[in-house]
């Protein structure tokens, strides 16, 4: 018991001091923004970019056929038009694809799609899977 009312002693007086610190910094950072209209201004456009950002990023690529950018082309080459998302690691803007071919088209079958082209994925053991950025 006279150990915890130790620690507890301990922790009342840093949160203390940690309450007072941050009542210094926001007082201090109230000054600054005073002082610096145009920082502000900077500051809500990068926090807006910011959040468009993030708003991008959540777009979930699991499991979709896509077309590289002009970026990605130059990482993994123009052999392959369309690839197939295996994994999609949205925090850090990765994806593990596998390329894609054309087998054939469809038929009368599929009116609607009659004349397309089919696109099935390229073999595993032919190693043209790519990891990108």
């Amino acid at each position: 018991a006279v150990d915890r009312m130790k620690f507890q002693g301990m922790s009342d007086r840093a949160k203390k001091e940690h309450d007072e610190a941050r009542k210094k910094y926001l007082t201090e950072m109230e000054a600054f923004r005073k002082a610096n209209p145009e920082w502000v201004a900077e500051q809500e456009k990068l926090l807006q970019s910011v959040k468009k950002a993030k708003k991008d990023l959540a777009r979930n690529l699991f499991s979709k056929v896509v077309k590289l950018t002009n970026d990605g082309v130059r990482q993994a080459g123009v052999e392959y038009k369309y690839f197939y998302v295996l994994t999609f690691l949205p925090d850090l803007q990765w994806c593990h694809l596998a390329p894609m071919r054309k087998n054939g088209h469809f038929g009368p079958d599929k009116p609607r799609a009659e004349g397309r082209p089919r696109w099935m994925l390229v073999g595993e053991n032919e190693g043209k899977e790519v990891d990108i950025s």
